[in-house]
C-alpha cells in the first residue's frame, strides 16, 4: 500500500505550467512517469489529470482519474 501511495507523490510543488514543460517526472518510489499533453488535458503515467492545482499548506494536489501502480 505504501508503494502505491508513493507512486502518486512527487517531490516539490509543481504547477500545471511546470508539468506542461516536462516530458517526465520521478515519483517518490523512484519510478519515471511519462507526461503526455494535448490541447485539453495532461496525463501522467497513463492517468489523466482531472483537477489542477488544489493548493495546500505543504504542496499542490492534482487529481487523477485512476490509480498509478508502482514499477517493479
Amino acid at each position: 500500500l505504501i508503494r502505491i501511495l508513493r507512486a502518486h507523490l512527487l517531490e516539490g510543488m509543481l504547477s500545471e505550467a511546470d508539468l506542461r514543460e516536462k516530458a517526465s517526472v520521478t515519483n517518490l518510489n523512484g519510478d519515471t512517469l511519462k507526461l503526455e499533453q494535448d490541447w485539453f488535458s495532461t496525463s501522467i503515467g497513463g492517468a489523466s489529470i482531472r483537477s489542477y492545482e488544489i493548493n495546500t499548506t505543504n504542496g499542490v494536489i492534482h487529481m487523477v482519474d485512476k490509480v498509478i501502480l508502482p514499477g517493479k
